[in-house]
């Protein structure tokens, strides 16, 4: 009896489900917990999120930067909220591209926790 329980369990844990063989995974359609999920453009929080990151990078560097537009822009469930966007500005003058990512906390502040230019 012990064999064929075993053989049972075995073939459950790694049998081939029909994902395993080609088809789409339903799991991976789905939004994972503390994943990032895409959020709007638009959205109120995202520009907030957006202006604070370009204007901390403004102080930081010393450079003239203003935002011209979200071009993209992700968001994660953590003890707040991070955003990660996809940004254009203008940098002394020029258009420029940057990637960045903000801590929105619990308490309503921002921290800009990374930045490059693209």
């Amino acid at each position: 009896m012990k064999p064929v329980l075993l053989t049972l369990l075995t073939a459950l844990i790694i049998g081939s489900p029909a994902w395993a063989c080609g088809e789409t995974n339903p799991a991976a359609e789905r939004q994972i917990s503390g994943g990032w999920a895409s959020v709007s453009t638009d959205n109120e929080r995202v520009i907030a999120a957006a202006e604070y990151a370009v204007s901390a990078q403004a102080a930081a560097t010393g450079e003239d930067l203003k935002l011209s537009a979200v071009q993209e822009a992700r968001q994660q469930v953590v003890a707040g909220m991070n955003y990660k966007l996809t940004l254009c500005v203008v940098r002394n003058g020029k258009k420029a591209f940057a990637a960045a990512v903000v801590w929105a906390k619990l308490d309503r502040t921002y921290k800009l926790t990374q930045w490059s230019w693209k």
